[in-house]
């Protein structure tokens, strides 16, 4: 189960709506890539840490563990 990304020394956090929502309107950004075969890039459930995290741990604890939770309840639903 994972609920984190470490691309580019950008973490990115696994979000579902609500957090995704949220992610979004604090500015920041979604983890994407670009596919092999077309070259279309695709944006998927995991967002950048947003600027206040960086210099306060305490939300970026938070965060995390909003994250662990929505990432846990995924899992628990492919089962």
């Amino acid at each position: 189960m994972g609920f984190a990304i470490l691309d580019d020394d950008t973490f990115f956090l696994k979000a579902d709506a609500a957090l995704g929502a949220e992610m979004k309107q604090r500015r920041c950004k979604p983890w994407s890539y670009s596919m092999k075969k077309d070259g279309t890039v695709r944006d998927i459930a995991y967002w950048s840490l947003p600027d206040t995290a960086a210099d306060d741990p305490d939300e970026a604890v938070d965060l995390a563990k909003r994250s662990f939770v929505i990432a846990a309840r995924a899992a628990k639903d492919k089962w």
